[in-house]
């Protein structure tokens, strides 16, 4: 039986699972203690990371409590909880950078939310 992370995956185009695939594998390796949930619009990974598509693309939403401005500025948006970057392309993610970025919110964004998708 496939579980719901797998469910969401499928769903998605080709190249959306390309890039959930790699984005998971980031997560996966370099913060393994952290619990993967499943939502309708995506997966979500205890405030500091989620995963969710759109018609064009896969965004990687962070959470940007705890982060000065200026950190903040490294991501799109303009929320005070959450923003995120945009990946159209499996080939467009820059590892290295993006790792580094993860690594900053994972050590310093504080989430005491429990976050509810909306159905």
């Amino acid at each position: 039986m496939e579980n719901k992370i797998e469910k969401f995956a499928k769903k998605q185009n080709k190249e959306q699972r390309e890039i959930i695939e790699k984005l998971r594998k980031i997560i996966r390796e370099n913060f393994p203690n952290i619990k993967e949930t499943s939502m309708p619009q995506g997966l979500w990974y205890e405030g500091k990371f989620y995963i969710a598509t759109f018609e064009d693309r896969v965004n990687l939403g962070v959470g940007v409590n705890g982060l000065s401005d200026g950190e903040k500025d490294l991501f799109l948006g303009k929320g005070k909880t959450m923003r995120h970057l945009k990946f159209y392309s499996s080939d467009g993610i820059d590892e290295k950078k993006l790792l580094r970025l993860m690594r900053l919110v994972h050590r310093k964004a504080v989430c005491e939310c429990d976050f509810k998708w909306r159905s």
